[in-house]
């Protein structure tokens, strides 16, 4: 028979085993209950239509950042060997709603490392960002794929016809919707990129005011620009509509 001293401890044992057995019940009991639930609700990785890196663009899928339009700007800075320099930019977007009085308006500006427009803005902490419209589509072959290394584009821009005008010492074009003069807060590394977040300092719309002057008296008409110089093209066709990347796709441009 069992002697009262090891009935006793047997007794003990149970009594210490029994919520370790309650515990593990319990969680075979969420497990089980877990895996009868929609994928969706209980989380997880779906079964499909995840692409990652390289292997979206092998099946022939779009990354999220193909998938839609951007606004098209050019950025200006000074020019120590040139009178100026302008870029294309399609990473830029407005960082803040700045709706109280006092508040900063800021603009991030994403610029190609090694690039004279990153050296230039770099240096001086200070750009001119301007807005296009569909009638400068033809300057991004110019203004996005050759570089200020290379040529001079505002002397570039001058003998197509185009007309220049300058702001805290860098050239903008006379017919872009608006203009933000800028000066830089910070820089973030982006890899091949270096995203600087801008204050505003002032803006103005050339464009706009170039409309009301044209409505008195024509003045403002440059004459000797090329029938193909944005500043002679009128509104067919929506010229002046923001210049997006999906217009330029569309017209062959990218």
């Amino acid at each position: 028979g069992m002697t009262p001293a090891r009935a006793r401890a047997r007794a003990r044992a149970t009594t210490a085993l029994l919520p370790l057995l309650f515990l593990l019940g319990t969680a075979i009991a969420f497990s089980l209950a877990a895996e009868s639930l929609p994928r969706r609700i209980r989380g997880g990785r779906p079964s499909g239509g995840v692409r990652r890196g390289v292997a979206a663009r092998a099946v022939g899928g779009k990354a999220p950042w193909e998938m839609v339009s951007s606004p098209v700007y050019s950025v200006s800075t000074r020019d120590a060997e040139r009178g100026g320099n302008m870029n294309i930019a399609t990473y830029v977007s407005a960082a803040s709603l700045a709706k109280t009085p006092g508040a900063k308006k800021c603009y991030s500006v994403a610029l190609f490392k090694d690039t004279k427009t990153h050296f230039n803005a770099k240096r001086d902490g200070e750009v001119v960002l301007q807005l296009l419209s569909r009638r400068h589509a033809s300057l991004v072959s110019l203004l996005g794929k050759q570089s200020g290394n290379d040529i001079d584009k505002i002397v570039t821009l001058k003998s197509q016809g185009v007309q220049i005008e300058w702001l805290g010492g860098m050239p903008y074009i006379t017919s872009c919707l608006a203009v933000a003069r800028l000066t830089n807060v910070g820089w973030l590394d982006a890899g091949d990129h270096e995203l600087g977040l801008f204050q505003v300092e002032e803006w103005l719309s050339p464009a706009a005011a170039a409309a009301d002057d044209n409505d008195d008296d024509n003045e403002n008409t440059n004459d000797n620009a090329s029938p193909s110089s944005p500043d002679k093209q009128g509104d067919a066709h929506g010229m002046d509509d923001v210049l997006d990347t999906a217009y330029l796709k569309k017209e062959g441009f990218l």
